[in-house]
C-alpha cells in the first residue's frame, strides 16, 4: 500500500552556521493545544549561542529543561488514562 505525506502551510526556512542547519522554530504544538513556551526560548543569541538545530542524521531531539517538562507534562496527560506511571 503506497502512502503519500500531505503538507500544508508555510515552508520553514533554515540557514546554515558554522557548518550546522538552524531552522526557525516559534513554539511546539501537540494536537490542538500550543504549550506554553515564554517567547524567544529558540531564538539564536547574537552571541551565536541558541537557535534549533536539524540534524538529518541522528534520531535524537535535545530540548531545554523547562520545554522538555512541559512537552513531558501534556504527554503524561493525554496519556494518563492508558498508562501507568
Amino acid at each position: 500500500m503506497d502512502q503519500e505525506a500531505y503538507l500544508a502551510g508555510d515552508n520553514t526556512p533554515f540557514h546554515v552556521h558554522n557548518g550546522l542547519e538552524y531552522v526557525t522554530m516559534e513554539g511546539i504544538s501537540i494536537g490542538e493545544k500550543s504549550l506554553d513556551i515564554a517567547p524567544g526560548t529558540f531564538e539564536m543569541k547574537n552571541n551565536g549561542t541558541g537557535g534549533v538545530i536539524i540534524d538529518r542524521g541522528t534520531t535524537l531531539t535535545y530540548l531545554v529543561d523547562d520545554v522538555y517538562e512541559l512537552l513531558c507534562k501534556e504527554v503524561r496527560s493525554l496519556f494518563q488514562d492508558f498508562l501507568k506511571w
